[in-house]
């Protein structure tokens, strides 16, 4: 299966002089790829702690590990390649709550799949492709620049197409 392009990352900030500068450029150092889902990638862009959020600091924000939800009273901004589901081995719940801790609830009614549950207020955006949203009695299907307000709901994505496709997550900590 054909990855999707790299994409960049800008962080600004300000000089010793007070000027606007860009102070990191390239692709984001924070990349995890899924050890039982083949070609599932999640790009953890930025994340914030507690407010406020620290405007002035220089580092880069490397990640030792990807985290689920966003720190207590934070953010997190990730992009996450989702590969077509008929190129997924079956995986059990279990195997998938190992890699993705404290996530799995029940299995949907759709595709008997596990629903993940968000404890956050979840900005998700499709760039690239074509998903389908799945909650406990819906689905919807989304394609590139539609945007979903996720409320603390339970929900899992599907790609029922038999390309590859990006998304978009920025969730604030309720």
């Amino acid at each position: 299966m054909q990855p999707l392009p790299d994409f960049k990352r800008i962080v600004t900030g300000h000089d010793i002089n007070g000027n606007s500068i860009v102070t990191h450029y390239g692709v984001t150092p924070n990349i995890f790829k899924s050890n039982n889902l083949p070609n599932m990638i999640t790009h953890d862009v930025w994340r914030t702690q507690s407010p406020p959020a620290r405007l002035q600091a220089d580092d880069n924000h490397y990640y030792k590990s990807i985290m689920t939800r966003p720190e207590p009273g934070g953010s997190l901004m990730r992009i996450v390649d989702i590969p077509p589901d008929e190129s997924l081995p079956p995986i059990s719940p279990k195997e998938l709550s190992i890699e993705i801790p404290n996530l799995i609830g029940p299995l949907n009614n759709f595709t008997q799949t596990p629903i993940p549950h968000s404890d956050s207020l979840d900005y998700c955006i499709v760039i690239i492709g074509e998903l389908w949203l799945i909650l406990d009695n819906d689905q919807v299907m989304l394609s590139a620049g539609d945007t979903i307000i996720q409320r603390n709901t339970k929900h899992s994505w599907s790609n029922r197409t038999n390309k590859m496709a990006r998304l978009a997550i920025i969730a604030l900590d309720k």
